[in-house]
């Protein structure tokens, strides 16, 4: 086959999202070896690229590919992150491997991305079981949460958006055998709440905690303790919803819809831990468990 015609075959799979993962080291091997290791180089980061924008996952190994590309190109882990931080910010609706993103972190906190990049990284929300703790790690270390505080990066639709889709996406896993169940979201979470505060305050919006991507809804009681004692208003949602600190049963839930932050009444600390016993979370001056 000539190679011309295979490197774009291979690039029309990716886009496609038809190249399985365990084919990705011989598609390496095969630009390594007809290729000059610039040129592989290049030829890797648009495969990558075009693979990144599809619907396949990403390899879990794919900083060890990068960088042996890279070493044979005559370039450093400077490149290794600019290709890493681009690929990972161009990921969404996909699971991300756990080990990608651990494997990512110290390159991308050793070379911080632009600020371009840096506001796609804070948009991939992975999927899949996990508790979002590697990507928040790596969002700390590449500068990106500190971006967020500062106001330099500003998420889509907001930091009360991105927090109330963090909680969304992560309070809730799929178990091994069968069913959902409650897991701790990363301790790292809570410490960025309190640094947001103030951003989170001036936008002027209750963040939404309750709601979860498998029907369950709840509180995960240091959460809201850090968003209320941070003096950002919660969205109430409006009928006894379980709160558990840590990993907990799924709470009873109800068919009615929550409200929308725009038109739903919020709660606003200082708070007591009332709610994990009487299913309500009662903030000072509001109404009275039950």
């Amino acid at each position: 086959m000539d190679p011309a015609y295979r490197r774009a075959n291979g690039l029309l799979f990716a886009r496609g999202g038809a190249m399985p993962a365990k084919e990705f080291g011989a598609h390496q091997r095969f630009l390594a070896e007809t290729l000059e290791p610039a040129a592989a180089h290049t030829a890797l980061e648009d495969f990558l690229t075009a693979w990144a924008a599809s619907p396949a996952d990403l390899p879990a190994d794919l900083v060890r590919r990068v960088r042996a590309s890279a070493k044979k190109a005559g370039l450093g882990d400077a490149e290794v992150a600019r290709i890493v931080g681009t690929i990972l910010s161009a990921t969404r609706k996909k699971s991300v491997p756990d080990a990608l993103l651990t494997a990512a972190e110290p390159i991308l906190t050793a070379h911080p991305p632009a600020d371009a990049v840096t506001a796609g990284l804070v948009e991939v929300f992975p999927e899949g079981v996990t508790d979002g703790g590697a990507w928040l790690r790596l969002l700390i270390g590449s500068g990106a949460t500190g971006a967020m505080e500062d106001g330099r990066i500003v998420p889509e639709g907001g930091l009360h958006h991105w927090l109330g889709t963090f909680v969304r996406m992560y309070q809730y896993a799929l178990q091994s055998g069968g069913g959902v169940g409650r897991q701790p979201l990363p301790a790292e979470l809570l410490d960025l709440i309190g640094r947001w505060g103030p951003r989170l305050r001036a936008e002027a919006a209750p963040v939404t905690l309750h709601t979860t991507r498998h029907h369950y809804q709840g509180f995960d009681a240091d959460v809201l303790d850090a968003c209320l004692a941070a003096g950002v208003a919660v969205v109430d949602p409006g009928r006894p919803s379980g709160c558990a600190s840590g990993a907990r049963s799924p709470a009873a839930t109800s068919p009615r819809s929550p409200p929308t932050p725009s038109s739903a009444p919020a709660w606003k600390g200082p708070c007591t831990r009332t709610c994990c016993r009487a299913g309500r979370w009662a903030a000072s001056g509001g109404p009275a468990p039950r």
